[in-house]
């Protein structure tokens, strides 16, 4: 809320909003497993500080493990993939 000047209800439904973007992706790991465009498209989502935010706020309780375990990896790449998309 302080970060965007937000009301409760702005902030809930922002909340959800990236609550159910990230179980999509959790949901499309767990049925397909690690891909490309996978990690593409969860490296575009971790360069925002939207998602930065959300992340650290809710991503040590709110994924399994096994996703846990990718998304640190890939957030080790996010400074790299940020790099590389602003040539």
């Amino acid at each position: 809320m302080k970060a965007y000047d937000l009301s409760y209800g702005e902030a809930v439904i922002w909340a959800r909003h990236l609550w159910y973007v990230w179980e999509v992706l959790e949901a499309q790991f767990e049925a397909d497993g690690p891909s490309e465009t996978l990690g593409n498209s969860i490296l575009l989502l971790l360069v925002s500080r939207d998602n930065q935010i959300y992340m650290k706020g809710a991503g040590d309780f709110r994924f399994g493990e096994e996703f846990r375990r990718y998304l640190a990896d890939l957030q080790d790449r996010v400074d790299a993939f940020r790099e590389s998309i602003t040539e």
